[in-house]
């Protein structure tokens, strides 16, 4: 990996990227890889770990889902709500570190705090999540808790949506961290099916002023 390059993704990092708002993966419109294969996520109850201030969320919820995110940055889960014009409520959890936010309209519950301090006494279980380029945000040694924690809340009929990044780590080390097929399954293949949906040429200008020469975007389905 090429270390020059690469990002603690440390939870400082995180909310510093939020407050300074240096959020260049936040877009302001529903993901395309979600409106493409939003299909194979059936339907239910859906996650989005490390959901950020993502319309997604209002998207699913719009469709009929019962929708939970998660996400470390306080300001980001307040700035959802007031940004999508949704009446809410903000209650801090005694057993957690955690607020849990409902929203009024549409049923979304958003979670701040950890992602590696929840569990499924906490979030519950799903029929399926979408995972938008948060296995790639994170450092690789917590990978294998991540997979777990995915495991453990996921129903035994339910589907992971994985939206991920490939290129060569000794151009660039990250955020976003490269996983290709063979990383996803050998993190979650003690527990998952994986299968590549598709990929696309995603080399933008701001990852080539990186260094990078060719970086593929890759959408997965991973089965219980």
């Amino acid at each position: 990996m090429n270390l020059q390059n690469s990002i603690d993704l440390s939870l400082k990092y995180w909310t510093d990227s939020w407050k300074d708002q240096s959020t260049v993966w936040h877009r302001n419109e529903v993901n395309e890889d979600l409106l493409r294969h939003e299909k194979s996520l059936g339907s239910g109850r859906i996650f989005l770990p490390l959901c950020g201030k993502s319309v997604d969320l209002k998207y699913l919820a719009e469709k009929g889902h019962e929708v939970v995110g998660l996400e470390f940055s306080e300001e980001a889960c307040d700035d959802f709500f007031h940004e999508n014009g949704l009446q809410f409520t903000k209650t801090k959890l005694t057993d957690f570190a955690f607020f849990q936010y409902e929203a009024k309209e549409l049923k979304i519950t958003i979670f701040q705090g950890d992602m590696f301090d929840a569990n499924k006494s906490l979030l519950g279980t799903f029929d399926a999540i979408w995972d938008r380029g948060s296995f790639v945000a994170i450092n690789e040694s917590d990978r294998p808790k991540y997979a777990e924690i995915l495991g453990g809340i996921l129903k035994s009929t339910g589907k992971v949506l994985l939206n991920s990044f490939t290129y060569d780590s000794k151009e660039f080390g990250g955020h976003p961290r490269t996983a290709d097929k063979e990383t996803i399954e050998k993190v979650f293949g003690a527990r998952f099916t994986v299968t590549l949906l598709d990929s696309y040429d995603y080399l933008k200008p701001r990852f080539k002023a990186k260094g990078i020469t060719k970086m593929l975007a890759c959408n997965y389905i991973l089965t219980l």
